[in-house]
């Protein structure tokens, strides 16, 4: 079994891709009615339970919740619509990396420094005018100039829009706009449930962006979020049969081939995070779900995004919480077979957030181990001790630099 890398103390995680929100702000999340697994707080306490609050981690990146909102200030008939709630949403990511908690929000002063930076909603398509504007206000609702220079970057999923979005000559120009103020712009397409032409298009407006620079500060690093959501569902004829297979060719390699034109271009990063939500439930119901068949399941998504990226543009992220969605809420008899077979090992429960971790860690030490193989053998690979340096920007020297984080 491939070692653990994280088994090395000296090597800090940073959680690309967690999304928090109060009790009190519910109502306005675009996609959670009351009946949602999911419509209950979710706060810097719970992610630590989560975690566990392993001493190797150095903190997080706060990633817009996908809040009500609309490209116009306001349309005059509901208090949700336009800017207000996402800027709701910066004042509260803004009382977490200050100490600054509301009753019962679920943070203490002292966590503060786990929120390394923030990544609000922005309303990208309204151009570099809008753009200005928005952000202008987005430094008032910050509060201090401390929270306000922890904003590097902004987040408009396109994942739900409909198809020229990416590339409306607004678009175009607030990607532009937003390499110049040098801010990163996170990018959320869907292959799985969106189709072929959500990367198709991602790649064509990621030339338009690209073409005519004057200077090359200008260019917006783009972050590719959850490897696209690539297809990872499959059919199980039984609870209690072993985990499926990896899905066809022909739809992994569709992905694949996508996935390279997005890493050709040099201003791409993207997050090894998601993929648990984009495998089938019935994957998880089996009592016998073990790491191992996980890497297995996941190893050719993997190995091709860290062959096409290479080790300096892919950055470790959970997705917390909806990592939990498979793995618990839509698996409620397999956690009882597993936590009944746990406690019957002595072992202690597992999280979706420690068992992501787990797994991405025996994949990554696996592509590890060939590329030196390969130094040594002579077949292009690199040499021995390569690993380390990998692993260290893996799990959280990637994000540091990719959101400036000191």
């Amino acid at each position: 079994m491939p070692r653990r890398p994280t088994d090395d103390h000296s090597i800090l995680i940073i959680d690309s891709h967690i999304h928090l929100y109060p009790q009190s702000e519910i109502a306005s999340l675009a996609w959670c009615p009351a009946d949602h697994p999911l419509h209950h707080q979710h706060s810097v306490n719970d992610y630590l339970s989560a975690t566990r609050a392993p001493p190797k981690l150095r903190g997080f990146i706060f990633i817009e919740a996908d809040r009500k909102s609309s490209l116009t200030v306001s349309d005059g008939n509901d208090n949700n619509a336009g800017w207000a709630s996402p800027l709701d949403e910066v004042a509260f990511a803004a009382r977490i990396a200050t100490g600054q908690p509301r009753h019962g929000e679920g943070h203490l002063p002292t966590q503060a420094p786990l929120c390394l930076a923030i990544i609000p909603w922005a309303p990208v398509p309204q151009g570099a005018d809008a753009l200005a504007r928005y952000v202008e206000l987005v430094k008032l609702r910050a509060g201090s100039s401390v929270a306000a220079n922890q904003v590097k970057g902004f987040r408009y999923l396109v994942q739900d829009k409909p198809r020229g979005t990416m590339l409306q000559n607004g678009f175009v120009e607030g990607l532009r706009w937003l390499g110049r103020q040098r801010f990163v712009f996170e990018l959320g397409v869907d292959f799985r449930s969106g189709g072929d032409w959500q990367l198709e298009e991602a790649e064509a407006m990621l030339r338009r962006v690209n073409s005519g620079l004057v200077h090359e500060r200008e260019r917006v690093l783009v972050v590719i979020n959850h490897m696209a959501k690539p297809d990872l569902s499959s059919s199980s004829s039984s609870s209690d049969s072993p985990p499926p297979q990896p899905p066809p060719p022909p739809r992994f390699l569709t992905w694949a081939s996508h996935l390279s034109a997005l890493a050709a271009f040099p201003n791409t990063v993207v997050k090894l995070s998601g993929g648990f939500s984009e495998m089938s439930p019935e994957f998880f119901l089996s009592e016998h779900l073990e790491e191992n068949d996980l890497a297995r399941r996941l190893r050719p998504y993997f190995f091709h995004v860290l062959g096409e990226f290479g080790e300096r543009r892919v950055l470790f992220g959970s997705d917390w919480p909806v990592c939990d969605m498979s793995f618990w809420v839509k698996g409620d008899e397999g956690k009882e077979r597993r936590g009944k077979k746990e406690r019957e090992e002595g072992r202690p429960g597992v999280t979706a957030w420690g068992l992501w971790q787990r797994v991405v860690g025996l994949v990554l030490e696996e592509w590890i181990g060939e590329q030196e193989r390969g130094g040594r053998e002579g077949k292009g690979g690199k040499g021995d001790g390569w690993g380390k340096e990998v692993r260290r920007g893996f799990w959280g020297g990637n994000a540091r630099w990719v959101y400036g984080v000191s």
